[in-house]
């Protein structure tokens, strides 16, 4: 008995497709994967791969089939097109193959990670098949805004219930689909919760492990402290295993560079171990396959201007470094940064430097310099909106100041392989290896050194332009705390004064020059 998907795909998320459909061939032998091309380049590309198990169809054909498409293409923006377009896809295969019996729609973000079979126990007997999101609880308030149950995930029969619904399903869809919340509408999504009510042989699956989303990893890491675990036969979280993982949100910028996902979650380390790095390793190869295909057609842009929410450096994960320094530098501020990366350089190999760059200047010339273990990051990656407002009221000096905190925040909470992290100004030069600082980041979480008596101007006791930072809990807490903070104190440093009282696992050290 075959088994039924479609997807929707663009060339420039073509990897995942392929990803999703390898996961098939691997763990569902009988089956077909209908995957509507969003463009000529995705439709060229897999006509020429010849899958047996893929059907590529170009999104012309459904747009003839419904021609109400095209009227309102004009007038929605890209996302909002696609979601509009769903329903649609899943009649015309309907009408236009009638040996798929049932189609379970599938985002392309997506992989299986064992059997799809208990997906289908579930589904027997069934005509709809829905997944929840997990708003529940205090998490219950985001139902009204974005829908109980997530449209990256349905299955229809090709019965008359299926059919009902989908073509209530499309009217609605062709009335209405904007990415912004309205009247209780939201997209393409908001119109399941009425899918229970208004037909027949709707169900829900039960088992956690079918569309599986961070979301879901992210509460049951928080409030149940369970983490993701390997087993002989696959991966399990709360003891249940995970079947169908739902990667929303992920970005592949180049082959180094990651967004986990570009929604605010807190990935714990066994779940980027487990269940990303491996999927960033598949997303890799299928890049590499699509651009042995073609290289002009499919180009990695990196990250650019793009805000990164959850970012991740592999190459980081794999260099065998022992400690890491960060250092914030803007255009008058060159010159020091150049002079304090040699000065760490000369005296060791073993660090790794993170450089962020507050604007596009110094950004294109550290970008173009090739320096040896140095990831160069343009401050325009984390900043929000907040932040860019304040930066119209800041200098040079004070805005430095004001993204210490996001900047830490950003490397640390989901590059586990960083285990120590220190913050160093542009003033400062090491006449030998910072190794020897570094090894003192035991005992502790955060690490403050006694300012010298002889600096009268500073409010803080301690140096603001050299703080230590261990990778745990604590330290996640602080910079969460202190990215808070930092606009609130007006930029002040006395604010560090309080740390020692109010923020667990500070040690306090002594600095000699």
């Amino acid at each position: 008995m075959y088994n039924y998907y479609c997807t929707t795909c663009s060339m420039e998320y073509c990897y995942q497709g392929l990803v999703l459909y390898n996961s098939l061939v691997r763990y569902d032998k009988d089956f077909k994967l209908f995957i509507i091309c969003l463009d000529n380049k995705m439709v060229q590309f897999l006509d020429n791969l010849q899958y047996s198990n893929l059907v590529p169809i170009d999104v012309r054909d459904i747009e003839e089939a419904y021609k109400e498409l095209l009227e309102v293409k004009q007038v929605r923006n890209k996302r909002e097109y696609a979601w509009t377009l769903k329903p649609s896809i899943v009649l015309y295969l309907f009408e236009n193959f009638d040996y798929a019996d049932h189609v379970l729609w599938l985002d392309s973000d997506m992989q299986f990670l064992c059997s799809p079979e208990p997906l289908y126990d579930e589904w027997n007997g069934l005509s709809i098949l829905l997944s929840e999101q997990y708003y529940t609880d205090s998490y219950e308030y985001l139902v009204s805004g974005y829908g109980k149950f997530q449209a990256g995930f349905i299955g229809f029969k090709n019965n008359e219930n299926g059919i009902e619904c989908l073509r209530w399903w499309q009217e609605r869809c062709m009335e209405w689909c904007s990415d912004k919340a309205d009247n209780g509408k939201w997209a393409d999504q908001k119109y399941l919760d009425e899918f229970p009510q208004r037909f027949k042989g709707v169900g829900v699956v039960n088992n956690l492990g079918i569309n599986l989303t961070p979301f879901t990893v992210y509460r049951i890491n928080t409030e149940q402290g369970k983490v993701v675990i390997k087993k002989p036969d696959g991966l399990y979280i709360d003891d249940v295993r995970i079947i169908l993982y739902h990667y929303y949100g992920f970005r592949f910028y180049d082959h180094n560079e990651y967004d986990l996902s570009c929604y605010w979650m807190m990935f714990d380390e066994e779940t980027i171990k487990l269940v990303y790095l491996p999927y960033i390793k598949k997303c890799q190869k299928a890049v590499r396959e699509i651009q042995d295909f073609d290289t002009l057609q499919f180009q990695l842009k990196g990250i650019g201007e793009n805000q990164v929410v959850n970012y991740y450096n592999l190459d980081r994960a794999y260099r065998l470094l022992d400690y890491d320094i960060f250092i914030i530098t803007g255009k008058s501020d060159l010159i020091k940064c150049m002079t304090l990366y040699y000065s760490i350089t000369q005296n060791s190999k073993r660090i790794h430097i993170w450089i962020c760059c507050i604007d596009d200047f110094s950004f294109s010339i550290l970008n173009n310099a090739e320096l040896d273990n140095v990831t160069i990051i343009n401050s325009k990656s984390f900043e929000t909106r907040e932040l860019l407002e304040l930066k119209k009221t800041c200098d040079e000096k004070e805005y430095t100041c004001l993204l210490r905190a996001y900047y830490l925040y950003f490397i640390l909470k989901n590059n586990y392989s960083v285990n120590n992290l220190l913050y160093v100004g542009t003033d400062i030069y090491f006449y030998k290896s910072p190794v020897y600082l570094l090894k003192e980041f035991e005992n502790g979480s955060i690490f403050l050194y006694r300012q010298s008596k002889t600096n009268e101007k500073s409010k803080s006791n301690f140096k603001t332009d050299l703080i230590g930072f261990r990778r745990d809990k604590n330290t996640l807490e602080c910079l969460i705390s202190w990215k808070d903070k930092s606009i609130g104190w007006d930029l002040e440093e006395s604010y560090i004064n309080t740390w020692p009282s109010c923020m667990r696992g500070v040690r306090i050290l002594e600095y000699k020059n």
